[in-house]
């Protein structure tokens, strides 16, 4: 999830999609689900990237905006 106030200062409201890069560099367009409420969380890709980066229950992502307005977050993983 992405907090309104971040979304809206770095996300066009009109985007439906961000891409992530892994690690490896290896990277994703993710399709973005914006909430009535502000903020989005990431939806259509998400399952796939993390398939690849082996998260399981307890890790921590971390999303760094490497690139903007054409929005890149980079995806820091701490594996518990």
């Amino acid at each position: 999830y992405a907090p309104a106030r971040f979304a809206y200062q770095y996300v066009d409201e009109d985007s439906k999609s961000v891409e992530v890069q892994a690690p490896s560099g290896r990277k994703w367009s993710l399709g973005i689900h914006w909430r009535a409420t502000g903020g989005f969380f990431l939806a259509k890709g998400w399952a796939g990237v993390s398939d690849y980066v082996h998260l399981t229950e307890g890790d921590i992502c971390i999303f760094e905006l490497v690139k903007h307005p054409d929005v890149v977050f980079k995806l820091h993983v701490f594996h518990q």
